[in-house]
């Protein structure tokens, strides 16, 4: 005996108003019985079926007005396309994901040992930033700020904002604040961007980490102690000396800014 459902019982089952299943119908998804005496929809097991595979393409990115012409012609090929465009959608999520883990992780441990690194020195090769204006200044003192509303929509950007350094170059007249993306990041998310921007190139650089110390108080002389070891040790300081903030906020009562020096170098041997 084949069992009827009405439309409260539809309703329950997949937790859909009854406007909506009405709409299913509308749209010729489903094909409900309808006595004409008391005028009441009757739904088969078949109309179940149907809604819930409409359930699952909606799942799949369709839209309810493409699946009556999905299912009625050429389903299989149809299906089949729509599976592999998901397919690749998926992949670009998955891709992302693994990006913005691989990020996470990094912020997490320069947090973890930026007390430990400081006045502490190692060399790394620091890659490639596509860095945007943001403010110029001497130490604390800043002036106004210089970033477009363009630059401004692009690195909120729901998709970048996570991928974003606040990065600096120190110049003898002036310090040049960005926010930077490294290019590892900036070619893993296809980043294609056509206001201004500054490169920032890659290089050796002699690292350690300082306090910036309370606001206001921060001047060059915080890295001079740096660019003395790098001298000691053998290399040629290349200018300009870079620097990115690796945590900021309060530790009890004191408010902390660690900042990574970043010392261009290359060894005095080297130079013709």
């Amino acid at each position: 005996m084949n069992s009827q459902y009405k439309i409260g019982d539809i309703s329950r089952l997949f937790n859909l108003s009854s406007e909506m299943i009405r709409y299913y119908e509308k749209m010729g998804i489903i094909d409900p019985i309808r006595d004409e005496k008391n005028g009441y929809r009757y739904y088969s097991i078949f109309d179940i079926y149907i809604l819930l595979e409409c359930l699952q393409y909606q799942n799949l990115g369709m839209k309810i007005k493409e699946i009556p012409n999905f299912i009625n012609f050429n389903y299989r090929e149809k299906l089949q396309n729509q599976l592999h465009i998901f397919q690749r959608r998926l992949n670009k999520e998955i891709d992302y994901k693994v990006m913005l883990k691989k990020r996470v992780t990094e912020l997490a441990m320069q947090l973890e040992v930026a007390d430990l690194n400081l006045s502490n020195y190692w060399v790394k090769k620091i890659n490639k930033k596509y860095a945007f204006d943001f403010v110029d200044g001497i130490g604390d003192d800043y002036d106004k700020v210089n970033t477009s509303e363009d630059n401004i929509r692009f690195l909120l950007n729901d998709k970048y904002i996570n991928f974003i350094d606040s990065y600096v170059c120190f110049n003898k007249d002036k310090d040049e604040w960005y926010f930077a993306i490294d290019e590892e990041y900036f070619n893993g998310l296809s980043i294609s961007y056509k206001k201004k921007y500054t490169i920032i190139p890659a290089h050796y650089c002699l690292c350690t980490v300082i306090e910036m110390g309370p606001l206001g108080q921060f001047s060059h002389e915080c890295y001079e102690a740096a660019v003395m070891y790098a001298q000691d040790k053998g290399y040629h300081v290349q200018l300009p000396i870079r620097g990115i903030i690796r945590g900021r906020g309060y530790e009890g009562d004191r408010f902390k800014r660690y900042l990574e020096i970043q010392i261009p170098i290359i060894k005095n041997s080297q130079i013709a």
